[in-house]
C-alpha cells in the first residue's frame, strides 16, 4: 500500500509501528509491533490483511465472553473486527448515516448495541 491517501480526509498516510492495548471485561491484551498506515491529520489506521487477520481472530476469541462482561462502548478497530469489514466499509456506512460513531479524544466511538444490531 505505499503512497496510499486516507480515504476519511484525503492526506497522505504513512506507515508507523504501534502497540494496541485493548480487553474484554477485568482482561487486557497487548499487542505489539503492528505497522498500519496512519493519517497524521484524522488519525486514521489502515492494517495489512495478515494483522486484520489477526485482530478479528482475537476478537473472536474474546466475543465468547458472556455478555455482562463485554465493553459498551467501541472503538473503530473493535467494530471491525465484529462485523468482520475493513475500515473502508465503516467509514462508509458512517457516511451513510447506518452507523453513528461520537469523535472523542481523537478516535471513533460507538455503542455496542447499535453495532449487534446490524449482524
Amino acid at each position: 500500500m505505499p503512497g496510499i491517501n486516507c480515504y476519511l480526509c484525503d492526506k497522505k498516510m504513512k506507515k508507523e509501528a504501534v502497540d494496541i492495548k485493548t480487553g474484554w471485561g477485568e482482561y487486557e491484551l497487548r499487542i505489539k509491533g503492528l505497522e498500519p498506515y496512519i493519517c497524521p491529520n484524522c488519525n486514521e489506521k489502515i492494517y495489512n490483511k495478515q494483522e486484520m487477520s489477526l485482530l478479528q481472530n482475537l476478537s473472536k476469541c474474546l466475543s465468547t465472553k458472556e455478555a455482562n462482561t463485554r465493553p459498551k462502548v467501541l472503538n473503530i478497530e473493535d467494530v471491525v473486527d465484529l462485523l468482520i469489514e475493513n475500515c473502508e466499509t465503516i467509514s462508509l456506512m458512517i457516511k451513510e448515516g447506518k452507523l453513528e460513531p461520537v469523535k472523542k479524544d481523537g478516535e471513533w466511538k460507538f455503542d455496542r448495541k447499535d453495532i449487534e444490531a446490524i449482524n
